[in-house]
């Protein structure tokens, strides 16, 4: 998962309403040495992803605070896989010559019994997830 799907999640999110959004996680593979760079690394993109949605909303801003602290941001959350195992699994990861310098991702939208419903892998760092399908895979209908 890269920075822009991180933002469109994020912006897909707080579009919706709150209680459309409750029961599932958004699990994240980091791409980091320690689990407390990856932790950095997903605090910072997540806060960025939020002041760049409260600069459009014109709502309230209480609100729409609230809602990310309690509705959204919670929703991300670290799952480590220091050996790459789990990013093996579902074929990403590495690129085709093996670096994992500029790993290639995917998403994957699982249901509570474990059965994957939707999977895209990028083909190239431009690719854009169809975040929107995958949680409507799941029975969640987003804004």
């Amino acid at each position: 998962m890269v920075e822009r799907d991180i933002h469109n999640l994020v912006r897909i999110l707080l579009s919706s309403s709150p209680t459309t959004i409750k029961d599932f996680e958004i699990c994240i593979l980091p791409h980091a040495s320690t689990k407390a760079e990856a932790q950095q690394w997903l605090d910072n993109i997540l806060a960025s992803a939020f002041e760049n949605y409260k600069k459009s909303y014109e709502g309230d801003e209480k609100s729409l605070e609230e809602t990310w602290k309690t509705a959204v941001a919670p929703k991300f959350v670290l799952v480590p896989d220091p050996d790459r195992s789990a990013a093996e699994a579902y074929g990403v990861g590495t690129t085709a010559s093996g670096s994992d310098r500029w790993a290639t991702h995917g998403a994957c939208w699982v249901d509570a019994e474990g059965v994957v419903r939707r999977y895209e892998k990028a083909e190239t760092a431009h690719f854009e997830f169809d975040w929107k399908a995958g949680l409507q895979a799941l029975g969640i209908n987003v804004a």
